[in-house]
Order: structure tokens, then C-alpha cells, then sequence
């Protein structure tokens, strides 16, 4: 059984199953996915056409979802991630209330209807991710997503995210974009802080990563949480990989 999942003394709640620990981490999370979707859905196509995503070579991971750590392959999608001890991830382009049904089975997390309710809840709504991953701790939360559009370059796709932020009255402290290296390649992070419609006056934290693939083929890393930590979820981020594509 996975470690790190179980309250620390048993029939103690599970930290985060309350609306109020909820907060609006996923809602964050799915902000960032939703906004580059947007931006890029409503620029003038003439980039009619994506490129077509490349067969894979790897095999999807053996196991069901939801997955406890390890090597998470996603070869429809072109990527692969490595889920950190404590963190669970989950395939959001399946039946997330039934990862979550087998999240609450096979751990103590309380009442399974809250588990159940509160991962459907914050993950079904994440458009455009295809993973989403869960701290052990219920208060941080990334959503994985690779996406096409048109062709152009990644500091003006960066430039356009900050901006369809900026616009946002749930958005504060919004930072400007800043290159970074990541394992998949160089990218732009952006750091801002978001309020849910319920907490106006309570922000969290939110980054965003993207990076290029190719021509017109993006990969968008989001992460949210209660705080943010010292390296913006770098850790997290760095565990993905593209996948090679077949010869």
C-alpha cells in the first residue's frame, strides 16, 4: 500500500477534505490549461493545422489509473511523467470518478463519498490537461497537458498567456514570463496568484510551464497549492519527459 496517504492517526480527517482546506487549488491548476487553450482557439487560424501528433514508440503504463509513483506513461499523448513518492496521479482524459473510487478503496482517506467527491470535483474540470497529479497532503495539485495550434514562437505564446492573465480580475501578483530550462527543454515560467469566486480576498499560488515541442505542438505544465515553494514546482516539473518518436 502506498505510504503517505493515510491520516496520522486513524479516523482523523484526511487534511484538505474540508471546503475550506479545498480552497481553490484545482481551480487554479485548470486556469492555466484553460487560458492557453483560449488564447490559442481564438487566434486567427490560418494555422489551420496543427501538426499531426507522432506515433509513439513505448507502451502505455501497464497499470490502471489511478497510479501511487513510478514511471507514468502516456504514449497517445507523446509523454511520460514520474510520479514522486507521495502523489498520486490520475488519467484525466478517463473516468476520474472511477480513480477516485479506487483511490478511496485502497486507502484510509476517510469518508470514500468526500474522496470520491472532492477528486471528481477538482479534476474533471481541468480542460485540455490529460494528467493530473495530488499531493499526498491535499495541498498542492499539477495538471500535464500537450496540446497543438498555431505555429509560433514560445515567448510569444508566453507573452500572450501573461496577458490573457493580466485581464483576469481573479488574478494578482501575476510575474512576467522568464525562460528557464526543464529536462523537456527551454521554456517560459509564469507565477501568479489566483482567488476562487468563493475566496475573493484568499489567493494561492499558480505556475505555469510551457515549452515548445515542435512547430506548433506545446507542452503546459500547472501547478497550485496552499503555498508556494521555493523552486515553483520545478521538482514536479523536470519529471516529464517527451516520449521518442517511432522511426
Amino acid at each position: 500500500m502506498p505510504q503517505g496517504w493515510r491520516p496520522t492517526h486513524p479516523g482523523d480527517p484526511t487534511p484538505g477534505l474540508s471546503k475550506a482546506g479545498r480552497l481553490v487549488i484545482v481551480i487554479a491548476v485548470a486556469i492555466g490549461l484553460a487560458i492557453a487553450l483560449t488564447v490559442i482557439a481564438d487566434r486567427p487560424a490560418d494555422a489551420s493545422d496543427a501538426p499531426a501528433s507522432p506515433t509513439m514508440s513505448q507502451e502505455p503504463s501497464p497499470e490502471p489509473p489511478p497510479w501511487f509513483g513510478g514511471r507514468v506513461a502516456m504514449p497517445e499523448y507523446g509523454f511520460a511523467v514520474t510520479v514522486p513518492d507521495g502523489w498520486v496521479a490520475f488519467d484525466l482524459e478517463g473516468d476520474v470518478e472511477s480513480q477516485a473510487w479506487l483511490l478511496a478503496a485502497a486507502l484510509d482517506l476517510g469518508d470514500p463519498i468526500d474522496v470520491v467527491g472532492l477528486v471528481t470535483e477538482e479534476f474533471s474540470g481541468i480542460a485540455g490537461a490529460q494528467l493530473g497529479l495530488l499531493e499526498d497532503s491535499w495541498v498542492s495539485a499539477c495538471g500535464f497537458g500537450v496540446f497543438s495550434g498555431p505555429e509560433m514562437e514560445l515567448s510569444a505564446l508566453a507573452d500572450l498567456l501573461s496577458s490573457s492573465l493580466s485581464a483576469d480580475d481573479s488574478v494578482a501578483n501575476l510575474e512576467r514570463p522568464r525562460a528557464i530550462g526543464l529536462s523537456a527543454g527551454q521554456g517560459f515560467l509564469i507565477a501568479a496568484s489566483f482567488a476562487g469566486p468563493d475566496q475573493p480576498g484568499d489567493t494561492r499560488p499558480v505556475v505555469l510551464y510551457v515549452v515548445e515541442r515542435a512547430a506548433g505542438s506545446f507542452l503546459m505544465i500547472t501547478c497550485a497549492g496552499h503555498e508556494r515553494p521555493e523552486d515553483d514546482w520545478l521538482s514536479i516539473a523536470e519529471t516529464f519527459e517527451f516520449l521518442p518518436a517511432e522511426d
